[in-house]
């Protein structure tokens, strides 16, 4: 047991603050609500950080179970498990930031199990609607779902190695400016309505959005909406293809990638 002298509105500065930029709202107001208490009890008893990242990615694999069998009832216990499963995501981070623990391979950890869960459930509940309705196409579609929403994911991350990699040939260290990050932010703001629409998409397939979006599809489906499910993995494997098609092309063609390189070029040291 370890004794946690901070009240909650201090544990919150220590534990949320530093987060707080990138946290999506869902993750402001709703998770990082409840998540501090669950970060207090942890603390008190004293698990590792590591040790909440396990239990985070056994939540999310229970899930995509819960999703395969394919009930009513199986339907609804496994998006309150997943929902869990991204509440829980919130609690590592902060152990870890409280501890002054925070690693690149926790955060390594965090992402894989991030890339597991998230294909995992497209695919589990496109198995689960098939055991429910006996279409079989349905697995396939929740496997193109599942694929794509990985390549979605991996897309910011390849391009971020691709630089590092880059860096590491040249035996060059790379420092960040904070003028970058406020010109980024104004480029954001400055998106013209096709950009804003594909950013709308993009949202749509990733969490949290596409967690809350499950779970109102089950809400509706145990109100006899007997193909909603489907309907919903349907949209979600041309929708995810769009998004990971367009991300792929837009990158490639607008060489975006060494757009960046070049913008970092300023703040490369040899």
């Amino acid at each position: 047991m370890k004794k946690v002298t901070e009240d909650i509105r201090e544990l919150r500065r220590i534990c949320q603050f530093p987060r707080r930029e990138y946290d999506t709202w869902h993750g402001v107001h709703i998770c990082r609500k409840v998540s501090i208490y669950i970060t207090r009890v942890i603390l008190f008893l004293g698990v590792p950080a590591d040790i909440v990242t396990v239990v985070f990615f056994l939540t999310g694999i229970l899930a995509c179970f819960f999703f395969i069998l394919g009930t009513d009832y199986w339907f609804l216990i496994g998006v309150l498990t997943m929902q869990a499963w991204y509440l829980m995501d919130h609690v590592d981070g902060e152990v870890a930031r409280y501890r002054k623990a925070t690693t690149i391979t926790g955060m390594y950890f965090d992402k894989v199990v991030h890339f597991v869960v998230s294909s995992g459930i497209f695919f589990s509940l496109g198995w689960g609607v098939y055991k429910d309705i006996e279409i079989v196409h349905i697995i396939a579609l929740g496997f193109i779902a599942a694929i794509s929403n990985v390549l979605i994911l991996a897309s910011e991350d390849l391009r971020d190695s691709s630089i590092l990699q880059r860096a590491a040939i040249r035996k060059r260290n790379i420092s960040f400016s904070g003028s970058q990050i406020i010109e980024e932010e104004q480029s954001v703001r400055k998106k013209n309505v096709i950009k804003w629409l594909f950013s709308l998409f993009h949202k749509l397939c990733t969490f949290p959005t596409v967690a809350n979006i499950i779970t109102l599809a089950v809400a509706v489906k145990i109100m006899n909406v007997k193909y909603i499910l489907y309907w919903l993995i349907f949209a979600y494997a041309i929708l995810t293809t769009f998004v990971w098609i367009v991300q792929l092309v837009f990158t490639v063609k607008n060489k975006h990638v060494d757009r960046k390189w070049m913008e970092l070029k300023g703040n490369v040291t040899e």
